[in-house]
């Protein structure tokens, strides 16, 4: 039996319903945190920086790193959307995004002051 998918199923299903929390799953903390967005500003041609206020994600996020971003609260888009840490300042994350499709469309709308849910830091990082 092959426990790797065991687990990304049961790490699948606790995302969907967990609206914040920090929880282990094969030795792998993982920060579940909803932020408000407070910069969404276009930086180059269907590419904005998105900067969200997370705290607890910040604390241990560094470039390179990734976090996946709810995009609605809403069933569409139902899956979360990965997106590189761009830069940590304080309490603060920073994704730059490429408009490629719906999900990423829908969070070049969001307005400054709203909230959304992230799951972060995943993945290997490095120091610049």
């Amino acid at each position: 039996m092959n426990h790797g998918s065991i687990n990304h199923v049961i790490l699948n299903v606790v995302i969907l319903f967990t609206n914040k929390s920090l929880f282990t799953i094969s030795g792998f903390a993982l920060t579940i945190e909803t932020g408000k967005i407070v910069e969404n500003a276009t930086v180059g041609k269907n590419v904005f920086r998105l900067t969200i206020e997370l705290p607890d994600i910040s604390a241990d996020a560094v470039p390179g790193q990734f976090c996946e971003i709810k995009i609605n609260d809403t069933v569409y888009p139902l899956l979360r959307r990965p997106f590189s840490v761009s830069d940590v300042e304080g309490n603060f994350v920073s994704f730059l995004i490429e408009v490629k499709g719906a999900g990423t469309e829908i969070l070049a709308r969001k307005k400054v002051g709203e909230e959304l849910n992230v799951i972060g830091p995943l993945g290997r990082g490095f120091n610049i």
